[in-house]
């Protein structure tokens, strides 16, 4: 009977232990999102900051800074003045718990 108590003992105290692991894996950062970009424009002009395509940012003033949650994966980042002249193209690989910064120009 001591035995079977030693067993039911340590496998109880191995999955709290994995329970609770798994719990604090979800609640690190925002939920959902693994990591941040953050664009600095160092610019006098208002730009426009385009991720994968989609408008994310369409005034990000002059000298001012923005950031964005993200999910992990690679991305590209193109960040152009509101007028479109003066294009800047960026690929960049968001990682787990990791800011991503770009300066423009």
């Amino acid at each position: 009977m001591g035995k079977i108590t030693r067993i039911l003992s340590v496998f109880s105290l191995a999955l709290l232990l994995v329970i609770g692991f798994s719990s604090c894996e979800k609640t690190r950062g925002v939920e959902g999102f693994d990591g941040t970009l953050r664009v600095t424009n160092n610019s006098d002009f208002t730009v426009v900051v385009e991720i994968d395509g989609t408008v994310e940012k369409s005034d990000l003033g002059p000298n001012s800074q923005w950031s964005i949650s993200l999910r992990q994966g690679p991305y590209t980042v193109k960040i152009r003045k509101t007028d479109g002249s003066d294009e800047r193209v960026y690929q960049v690989d968001i990682v787990s718990l990791a800011t991503v910064a770009i300066s423009y120009p």
